[in-house]
């Protein structure tokens, strides 16, 4: 079922004679704390709310907003699909069976709805030709659809038809250069066959793609063990335990926020929010740490940990310019927050001020948190000023 719940928002439109599915977040804008409507007429208000929860992975509320839109516009297929979409993550497959066929039913060339069913149906077990005609269906409409091809390959392997499903992963990866899920499973294709050069080979590439993929990490460590890289072997085991960790860490917190929500307590929601937002920044999956710090922030607005974060996000995405506000919103609620006063540093030294830089530093080093990032960047940042001696003083100071 993780393949499945990985997928299912997975694949956007690429155009020709088919549905174009409503991208959540391309046309509606508001948050999952917006007010319901009042009298739970207003279609377009529905969407954004029904969106935003799927943007914050709210799937439950989520699926009572999209149940009420489809009373309200029953041939909206759009609204079908994200209705199936927020059922499978909550594990209801049969209503996400209905819900996609409902959508498939308004919309025939609707491509994310047939591969969605064609997943669903392998899994639920109504037969492999239903399953592989339903994914035939999509690649017929959207050809040149890497996942499309994909979740046929999927399929294809499920069933153990070897020769074919490597022909359809290799067109999957073709059209699709980062999937990383067809490459896992061109893996398990190669290690069936006993192929294992073939099949460390695309572990390897998976790992490229998505350092967090921890079945990769599991594969090859018994590959490289097997082949006598026992040190190899030992990394990869340690690998695939710190990634399964990070998911559990994920999961675990958003089992807490949950609980946590329908009991309230500001405080204790938004230190949740934090720490799912420090797991998701460690992964590198920068949009969703952000969204949870700001989540975090604006739970409790003397968060300074979680400004300073949101600032770490921007800087990271080169969004220096909103980054710096945010470094100065966590030194006013805390002043001696060593480290943000010494990435508001960065941040000016980015920005090429580098009197607010050296300002920032000295803050830094002065704070006791912060010593020798601090230390280097303000001999930088008085280089920058033409204060040559003491500047280099301040870097050499940094190697002590």
């Amino acid at each position: 079922m993780w393949l499945l719940v990985a997928l299912l928002l997975g694949c956007g439109p690429v155009g020709g004679p088919r549905h174009e599915l409503r991208v959540c977040g391309a046309a509606e804008s508001g948050t999952a704390d917006s007010p319901q409507v009042a009298n739970g007429g207003d279609a377009d208000a529905l969407r954004r709310i029904g969106c935003a929860h799927l943007q914050h992975e709210q799937f439950e509320p989520a699926i009572d907003i999209y149940l009420d839109l489809c009373e309200l516009v029953p041939q909206d297929a759009d609204a079908h699909y994200y209705l199936g979409v927020a059922l499978s993550k909550k594990r209801h497959r049969r209503a996400a069976v209905d819900a996609f066929e409902a959508a498939v039913a308004n919309a025939p060339g609707f491509v994310e709805a047939l591969w969605s069913l064609a997943l669903l149906y392998n899994e639920r077990g109504d037969g492999y030709e239903t399953a592989v005609e339903m994914a035939d269906r999509a690649i017929a409409l959207a050809p040149t659809q890497a996942y499309c091809h994909f979740v046929r390959g999927f399929i294809l392997y499920s069933h153990g038809d070897d020769e074919q499903a490597l022909e359809t992963l290799n067109t999957a990866i073709g059209l699709g250069d980062t999937l990383a899920h067809a490459r896992f499973y061109l893996g398990l294709l190669h290690q069936r066959q006993g192929d294992l050069p073939a099949a460390t080979e695309a572990f390897e590439s998976v790992i490229k793609i998505d350092p967090q993929y921890a079945q990769a990490y599991y594969s090859l460590a018994g590959l490289y063990a097997s082949s006598g890289r026992m040190e190899d072997g030992t990394r990869m085991a340690g690998l695939f335990k710190e990634a399964s960790a990070n998911r559990a860490k994920e999961d675990h917190y958003r089992m807490i926020l949950g609980r946590q929500k329908s009991a309230g307590g500001a405080e204790s929601v938004a230190g949740t929010h934090y720490g799912l937002g420090q797991v998701y920044l460690k992964r590198g999956l920068f949009d969703k740490a952000l969204s949870e710090f700001e989540a975090a922030l604006k739970a409790d607005a003397n968060h300074a940990e979680a400004a300073h974060n949101i600032g770490v996000v921007l800087s990271q995405r080169g969004e220096t310019g909103r980054a710096i506000p945010q470094f100065l919103r966590a030194v006013e609620i805390r002043p001696e927050y060593g480290l943000a006063w010494e990435n508001l540093g960065n941040s000016y030294l980015a920005a090429g001020d580098y009197l607010a830089a050296e300002r920032s530093y000295r803050q830094a080093i002065a704070s006791g948190q912060s010593s020798v990032g601090a230390n280097y960047g303000l001999g930088t940042a008085l280089i920058q000023q033409g204060k040559i001696d003491e500047g280099r003083s301040y870097r050499v100071a940094s190697w002590h």
